[in-house]
């Protein structure tokens, strides 16, 4: 079975695992396609998996640490460009993914 997975690559928490699950379904003998940015997208692409760079979220930190509201105003400012970029972007590898 063909599969598409997909993770925040803000940090290693994800990358590492969904790495584990990913390793997991190879095993059983699935195909995975993996889309992520960022962090994850290097790690991903640092332990051999099949990967597409996506565009993410950032966090955005000030002195004081996490500023949610530079966080929220970059997320809903951002949101179509992201959202509509990615669309477009999977769209091909998705469509080269089919069985």
């Amino acid at each position: 079975m063909k599969i598409f997975y997909a993770f925040s690559g803000h940090g290693h928490g994800h990358a590492v695992r969904s790495s584990v699950v990913i390793k997991y379904l190879r095993r059983l003998g699935h195909q995975i396609k993996v889309a992520t940015y960022s962090q994850g997208l290097k790690f991903a692409e640092t332990i051999g998996l099949d990967v597409v760079e996506i565009e993410g979220f950032r966090m955005h930190y000030s002195r004081r640490g996490l500023s949610n509201t530079k966080t929220l105003f970059h997320f809903f400012n951002r949101s179509p460009q992201v959202i509509l970029s990615n669309l477009f972007r999977l769209r091909k590898v998705l469509n080269d993914f089919q069985p």
